[in-house]
């Protein structure tokens, strides 16, 4: 039977530039971290646990936290509010901050070592980032009939409905 051999040793243009960036983000650092330190940023960062001292893992067991450098919904959901809350400072608009938060949440997916909840977790970063999208186009063309407005004076709430 003729066997078929498969060099995984070469990677596409887009696998090449996904190493490319990861290596990069691992020599940074490695330039500003050593030991412990390291082995942690790289471990909550980019999912690398390789690093990791029997010690430090132990430690991290035994209090419990050990799902934080589990790279999962809250990395790529925490990065997402981040991306979105500076898209706003520098004053992009709604659509324009939906595609840099997919855009960056992508990269940190390419880059981070890969596995399933940080698929899902994108999955419905990308679903909800592609809803607000919908609606905020929608909005735009059907100005909704009503809308609440939140006014807060002197520690009193006051709801007020307005035709628009």
């Amino acid at each position: 039977a003729e066997q078929l051999h498969v060099d995984v040793t070469q990677r596409s243009w887009l696998g090449q530039q996904r190493a490319s960036l990861r290596d990069a983000c691992v020599r940074s650092l490695r330039e500003h971290l050593t030991g412990d330190s390291l082995a942690i940023a790289l471990a909550f960062l980019l999912g690398d646990r390789a690093l990791l001292s029997a010690e430090v893992r132990t430690a991290f067991i035994e209090t419990g936290t050990m799902h934080v450098l589990a790279i999962s919904g809250v990395h790529v959901t925490v990065l997402a509010m981040f991306v979105a809350t500076i898209s706003r400072i520098v004053g992009c608009g709604g659509r324009v901050m939906v595609l840099v938060v997919l855009f960056v949440s992508a990269a940190y997916l390419a880059i981070a070592d890969v596995r399933p909840p940080m698929t899902r977790a994108f999955s419905v970063c990308a679903t909800c980032s592609g809803l607000r999208m919908v609606v905020s186009m929608r909005s735009l063309a059907t100005r909704p009939t009503n809308a609440m407005i939140v006014e807060t004076t002197n520690a009193t709430i006051r709801l007020n409905c307005v035709r628009g």
